[in-house]
């Protein structure tokens, strides 16, 4: 399996400051079904490493005060980068659920623990893995506070607000209907599925493709 594929789905508004991204972002997903006949491949936007800050202090007002620092150290340095942002839009899982903070239990009080989301815009004809490297090592460089560790959890291909993509998608899908009902001489062509969310999946290392969950049904002419 690729290294980027992660099951996540990210949801936010425009980006407002250099630094910090909240734009409308999907991880592609992997459900092992075949894409409907009508989508689009292109390039992915961004590299999102998705890493977790998780306290290891016992003390509870420690845990607090450790995390508070940790997350100001890191904001500040990702909006200090002329590369790299911060993700801060809304999440929703393609499956499964995530809270943006929960507690690890284990033995003594438990660890507050948070997700963040990184990315890195994939622009021009750089190398997809030396951008892997890049980011990689720019959040090896962050520095949390004490008693704090970070950790990346997966680095994915995402792309931005692919909901962009939808009337071009009702498009191409209208195009093949004309096309159904005057190959096949069809009374009527019936399509299912077109209120479905736009859906994007990993093509190769740098490419992912867009496509509508969509069902085409055809009543042909018998004569």
């Amino acid at each position: 399996m690729s290294l980027f594929r992660l099951v996540l789905l990210l949801a936010g508004a425009a980006p407002a400051w250099a630094g910090l991204s909240s734009a409308v972002i999907v991880l592609p997903t992997d459900t092992g079904r075949a894409a409907p006949a009508v989508s689009i491949v292109q390039p992915a936007d961004y590299l999102c490493a998705v890493v977790t800050l998780r306290t290891t202090a016992r003390d509870t007002d420690r845990q607090s005060a450790a995390m508070r620092e940790s997350l100001q150290r890191v904001t500040n340095a990702i909006q200090k980068s002329p590369r790299f942002q911060l993700h801060q839009g809304a999440v929703r899982l393609a499956a499964g659920s995530s809270a943006v903070f929960s507690s690890k239990a284990g033995a003594g009080p438990a660890s507050l623990q948070t997700t963040l989301r990184v990315l890195c815009p994939l622009q021009g004809d750089l190398d997809i893995f030396e951008s892997m490297k890049q980011i990689r090592n720019f959040i090896s460089s962050l520095a949390p506070a004490a008693d704090t560790e970070l950790n990346v959890v997966s680095i994915s291909l995402a792309v931005a607000d692919p909901e962009q993509y939808r009337q071009r998608l009702l498009a191409l899908i209208a195009d093949q209907s004309r096309a159904v009902q005057q190959n096949f001489s069809a009374r009527t062509v019936i399509i299912d599925g077109l209120q479905n969310p736009v859906s994007v999946r990993q093509v190769d290392d740098s490419h992912v493709e867009l496509f509508i969950d969509y069902q085409m049904s055809a009543n042909l002419d018998v004569r």
